[in-house]
């Protein structure tokens, strides 16, 4: 709202009904609001409603009389798009069992407390021959042919709280089988021997032991790496894409050479046999890189690779889909008129 005030922004309350108990959520949070932030708000938006938006308009006029603002749409459940919960520690919509093969490969991704770019995932969600589960205690754990370690705004902190859960043994475990280890990001600082952080960036320890199947070293610097990554070589026929943004700079040593590398010949991953370590966010997205990557893992892990499925992840397709029915379901012009603009 401060974000707001200072644009001098009209702002819509969106509340998620699918939770429960909407109205009160819209009418509590306007009881909190100060004068200003009163007279910025234009109106509410439900979102995410299951039935006849008709059965809610004594509601909407409940909330028009105890506001004097209106509800500008009703938001339908949609389950026919693969769009990320942003940056939240959730899997997108259907990614349960319906539709899925029978011989799944079965991913599990560590789930630490700080989790970043869990978005980074959704791609695999979608595979009818994937079967994408989060674990946070080593009851989870179960028999996965691949882990994945994410990225996270805490390394330090949650390598420690990876180790407190119990999870650092079945993971050199999983790893002493020969299985396939992936590490994106944070989740490749923490395989490498130590993270060391002299400038307290992240943590008040300067150096942090790590899980040691790679030989490597990652130092935290003031410096953030920000670039994006049109084209990477990688060990598939095929390249990956993606992004990067880290403050770690990371060495190598002989046995953990990098496998992954830049358009102008720098390294953005490591590997030493089934255990890679990329620094490359989204490379997933890509539907040629994701179906050979998870071909070559179903194969070594005695299960059938699928080299004619193919499972378009269309991220912008997805948010075109999303457009015209959240066009469709609000009140557009009169957020238009709030906003002061013509058609």
């Amino acid at each position: 709202m401060n974000m707001a005030r200072y644009a001098r922004a009209r702002v819509l309350l969106a509340g998620d009904i699918d939770r429960g108990g909407v109205y009160a959520s819209f009418l509590g949070t306007w009881m909190t609001f100060a004068p200003w932030e009163k007279e910025l708000l234009a109106g509410f938006v439900v979102n995410k409603f299951r039935g006849d938006p008709d059965l809610l308009a004594p509601a909407h006029s409940y909330m028009r009389n105890r506001t004097g603002k209106p509800v500008l749409g009703v938001i339908p459940m949609m389950r026919d798009i693969n769009i990320p919960e942003e940056d939240r520690a959730t899997l997108p919509p259907g990614h349960g069992e319906h539709g899925k093969h029978a011989d799944c490969l079965d991913v599990a991704v560590v789930m630490p407390a700080h989790v970043s770019n869990f978005t980074d995932f959704a791609p695999l969600a979608a595979e009818p021959d994937v079967r994408l589960r989060q674990v946070r205690t080593r009851e989870e754990w179960g028999n996965p042919d691949l882990v994945i370690l994410p990225g996270t705004k805490s390394v330090a902190a949650d390598l420690a709280s990876l180790r407190s859960a119990g999870l650092e043994e079945p993971i050199r475990r999983h790893a002493e089988k020969g299985k396939w280890l992936l590490g994106v990001c944070g989740g490749l600082q923490m395989l490498g021997t130590d993270i060391l952080d002299p400038l307290h960036m992240e943590s008040p320890e300067e150096r942090t032991p790590g899980l040691g199947l790679l030989e490597l070293s990652t130092t935290f610097s003031s410096a953030k790496t920000l670039i994006n990554v049109r084209r990477a070589s990688t060990p598939l026929p095929v390249p990956a894409a993606g992004y990067e943004i880290h403050h770690g700079v990371t060495s190598h040593q002989e046995s953990s050479p990098p496998v992954m590398f830049r358009e102008d010949g720098s390294p953005c991953g490591y590997g030493k046999g089934r255990i890679w370590a990329t620094y490359l966010h989204g490379m997933l997205d890509g539907d040629q890189f994701r179906r050979a990557f998870i071909n070559m893992v179903r194969k070594d892990s005695g299960l059938k690779a699928n080299p004619a499925l193919h499972t378009a992840y269309d991220l912008d397709g997805a948010l075109d889909r999303l457009a015209d029915v959240v066009r469709k379901h609000l009140d557009l012009k009169t957020i238009y008129r709030a906003l002061q603009l013509k058609r």
